[in-house]
């Protein structure tokens, strides 16, 4: 079947697997110190996943209540995040890092610039 050719292609390429793994690590890395660095921003080290959830309830304030409304407010910064209400944790947004490392670069500018003047 397809599903069994796939499978095959996929198990016999593990330098292509290897690789991807190491463009995904460098990325997370990059993610998660540039936001550690962010006053009131707290990012926890995925293990598997590519995409962080990223604990931003110390930058709540009368404008921004919520994880909605902090996704929001990032809209206008031109970036697009996912609130954490729906995973369980209204404290926290899921941002993730299967984009390009330059994508990576400047949504976390634009986060920063966000952060700043919140």
């Amino acid at each position: 079947s397809i599903a069994q050719e796939a499978s095959y292609v996929a198990f016999s390429r593990t330098d292509d697997v290897e690789r991807l793994c190491k463009v995904y690590e460098k990325r997370r890395d990059y993610m998660y110190n540039r936001l550690s660095a962010m006053k009131g921003v707290k990012p926890i080290m995925p293990d598997g996943a590519f995409y962080m959830f990223v604990n931003v309830k110390d930058l709540y304030n009368d404008e921004v209540k919520n994880s909605f409304d902090f996704c929001h407010k990032l809209l206008e910064y031109k970036v697009a995040a996912i609130p954490g209400a729906p995973f369980g944790n209204d404290g926290y947004i899921r941002l993730s890092f299967a984009v390009s490392d330059e994508d990576i670069k400047v949504g976390l500018d634009r986060i920063e610039q966000m952060v700043n003047e919140l």
